[in-house]
């Protein structure tokens, strides 16, 4: 709304019997929107529907704490310094919800590379993988990925996952274990952005058996219920 009041020219404004932008008012104005649209970004992956959303939680809270962090220094602003605050408490439940974490996981497009500069927590994070798919591969039934593809847009990097680095490289292993699987899977680059996870579950079924059976479980989770809404 506030990127549409922008939008219309200042003499034309001016003309309306309402309270007139002054120049610091833009100023101030355009601070905000630049701000308030890493929410609106995040709140977009938040309410998709048809498309894996699960996966999205995680890496967008914390290219939220990032973004904020960077824009503290810039803006020296409260409303900056409050959002920043809150972004680091109130997600603290979902940070450590295993599914999840398991969801981003199993998405192809983000892997591990979400927390990456912590090699103590991807191990953790790497063993939480293992146990699951551990327990999963001793099933009987077998969970196949089966969608109707709904391709998505072209879409630019987006901010909120700008603080991800290059993963780090892993040894491919030849072995038909539950951790020569993972391995394998963790070693191979994280597909492009506006990839779709669900499709490359769909053509990695056979080489990687007892992840693609974690992949339907986890990736079919609904981040939200803003879709049903």
């Amino acid at each position: 709304m506030i990127r549409s009041v922008l939008k219309i020219p200042k003499d034309k404004l001016d003309q309306l019997d309402t309270h007139t932008l002054s120049n610091h008012d833009r100023v101030l104005l355009t601070d905000l929107v630049e701000i308030l649209s890493l929410f609106e970004e995040a709140t977009d992956y938040a309410q998709t529907q048809n498309k894996v959303s699960a996966s999205y939680i995680l890496p967008c809270i914390r290219g939220l704490k990032a973004e904020l962090s960077n824009m503290e220094y810039r803006f020296h602003n409260k409303v900056v310094s409050f959002l920043s605050a809150s972004v680091t408490e109130r997600p603290t439940q979902y940070e450590d919800t295993e599914s999840l974490i398991l969801a981003t996981i199993l998405d192809p497009r983000f892997k591990l590379q979400w927390c990456a500069s912590d090699s103590d927590e991807c191990g953790a994070k790497r063993n939480l993988l293992k146990h699951h798919c551990n327990l999963i591969s001793d099933q009987k039934e077998t969970g196949t990925v089966n969608v109707e593809h709904i391709r998505s847009p072209p879409r630019k990097k987006s901010r909120l996952f700008g603080y991800m680095d290059s993963a780090p490289i892993i040894p491919k292993v030849n072995t038909g274990t539950v951790e020569g699987e993972i391995q394998n899977y963790l070693s191979t680059p994280c597909i492009l952005e506006n990839s779709e996870a669900l499709e490359y579950w769909n053509m990695h079924q056979e080489s990687h058996p007892s992840l693609s059976k974690l992949a339907v479980k986890y990736l079919g989770i609904p981040s939200s219920s803003a879709a049903v809404e």
